[in-house]
């Protein structure tokens, strides 16, 4: 079944539930200054959650299930399903690498967002001098 990030966060079984999903905390600094948020991925997409070992262990932990089956030509599924979806523009696949934290941290160089100590005419002052040249 095709379902979403929002819908995962909501999942009845605890297993599958993930109040998180497709969300990150973002903690960058960018030429020094600090830039900090939070990031939502799919929210307008149908995800296709799978694993890529194949195991009766694993398929244990999910109550109420006892088989499972096995996707020979991952690429050709996506495709047939790709082409079940109207207006399908994009897809994506590939494993999910699962972090012990949701937090990025990043130090991207480069020159300060912002330099306060720059001087910064108002826009007014901005516009007069363009129509003085």
């Amino acid at each position: 079944m095709l379902s979403s990030f929002s819908q995962f966060r909501k999942h009845s079984d605890e297993q599958r539930r993930d109040p998180h999903e497709g969300a990150s905390i973002l903690d960058m600094s960018f030429g020094g200054q600090p830039l900090s948020g939070i990031a939502y991925f799919g929210s307008d997409a149908y995800i296709l959650s799978t694993s890529m070992i194949e195991s009766d262990e694993l398929m244990r932990q999910f109550p109420g299930y006892d088989d499972y089956f096995r996707i020979g030509d991952p690429s050709g599924f996506a495709s047939a399903i790709a082409e079940a979806i109207p207006n399908f523009t994009l897809g994506f696949q590939g494993p999910c690498l699962y972090q012990s934290e949701r937090l990025v941290r990043r130090e991207i160089q480069g020159p300060p967002l912002l330099d306060p100590s720059a001087s910064h005419e108002s826009p007014q002052e901005d516009a007069r001098e363009c129509s003085m040249r």
